[in-house]
């Protein structure tokens, strides 16, 4: 049995980790505009100011909760003067994408000079790249900074997301053959078990006849579905005199009539263990029950 649980334990394992990463690409693939890898649709090469030939601006893309989203639209041209983005017909800045939560907005600003001191001509800030995130910050304006456009490495990183799931469907279709082959021959050492320790509990309770054979009876109970607490409350009720009185001492050993009908007592039945097929009413050398 622990052989099984070790190798069960390995299987799982692999498969939490197998699920784990394919967790972490649907999120990257499918998640909100917080979270998932801009690219197209969502995003085009045009709004990489990086790649039309600009060596002194950045991409800064903005993600703006949808309620703040008009205020945003109305505030971000006094963020800084450093900045311009894609408009609109009406002036204002143009909204990317949006899903359920958040809208995509792309601000371009100019770089951080190299010193990081000073002034630039016309009264700029030296640092505009980072005053600009530092107001966002302070607006409470979530951003992502540093997005590249990489289209080869979203094309690689989707086929490694199918390779991912066709991974995790055969590892389930393999988790699952092993456990249907394994299930019943655990089941069966496990019941096993359970009538060599029932038998001797009930040696070490009740003893032996002067011929050296047990003195008691043994059934195997299978309680219809959601009728188990029901069954073991008759049959607690049906042997209650076999297990002491109230005092602490032990009561005249004699059934009590009741509803529940157990097959007549053998002579001396043999001692036997359950066997591969399915257990049935019959009698054993101690009460087991299931579960």
């Amino acid at each position: 049995m622990s052989k099984y649980a070790d190798t069960l334990n390995q299987k799982i394992s692999a498969y939490t980790k197998l699920s784990g990463e394919l967790n972490g690409m649907n999120t990257r693939t499918s998640g909100n505009l917080m979270s998932r890898d801009l690219i197209p649709p969502i995003v085009d090469e045009a709004h990489f100011i990086e790649n039309r030939g600009s060596e002194y601006m950045s991409s800064v893309f903005a993600v703006i909760n949808k309620g703040e989203a008009k205020n945003f639209e109305t505030q971000v041209r006094s963020v800084s003067p450093a900045i311009c983005y894609p408009m609109t017909q009406q002036g204002t800045i143009k909204c990317l994408s949006q899903d359920d939560q958040f809208c995509l907005y792309v601000l371009w600003v100019l770089n951080d000079s190299a010193g990081g001191e000073g002034e630039r001509p016309g009264g700029l800030s030296a640092t505009p790249k980072s005053d600009l995130l530092k107001a966002m910050r302070e607006n409470r304006w979530q951003f992502r900074d540093e997005v590249e456009w990489d289209p080869e490495a979203a094309e690689a990183a989707k086929k490694r997301l199918n390779e991912l799931d066709a991974e995790k469907k055969q590892e389930e279709a393999r988790l699952a053959k092993w456990i249907d082959a394994v299930f019943s021959e655990a089941y069966i050492n496990y019941v096993h078990l359970k009538a060599i320790n029932a038998f001797i509990e009930a040696v070490l309770r009740y003893g032996l006849g002067g011929d050296g054979k047990p003195e008691y009876q043994a059934y195997i109970v299978e309680a219809k579905p959601k009728m188990e607490s029901k069954t073991r409350a008759v049959l607690a009720d049906a042997y209650e005199a076999l297990g002491g009185g109230k005092d602490g001492t032990r009561s005249p050993t004699t059934l009590r009539t009741h509803s529940l009908a157990l097959p007549p007592a053998r002579a001396n039945p043999a001692p036997t263990l359950c066997s591969d097929r399915a257990p049935t009413l019959r009698p054993r050398q101690t009460m087991i029950s299931r579960g």
